[in-house]
């Protein structure tokens, strides 16, 4: 019995935390874009324009392994 709990528990944690880094990259998705977006507005410094990029690039990675991790979830049940 308590391994299956341990088990059960390990995969509740795992969902967890890919939930979060797809809750994560889609906040970081707007924080990149309104970042981009003053850049246009204000001029064109580059160490701005990489960390904007850099966001967008994390954004992307963390909500796609978050979308890839809930599509094999749900396949699996």
């Amino acid at each position: 019995m308590k391994k299956n709990y341990k088990k059960w528990y390990l995969n509740q944690e795992r969902k967890n935390i890919m939930y979060t880094m797809s809750i994560i990259g889609l906040i970081l998705f707007p924080v990149a874009l309104i970042s981009m977006f003053l850049l246009s507005v204000g001029g064109w410094d580059l160490a701005v324009l990489q960390f904007a990029l850099l966001l967008c690039v994390y954004a992307f990675v963390y909500s796609f392994v978050g979308f890839v991790h809930t599509v094999r979830c749900r396949k699996r049940k």
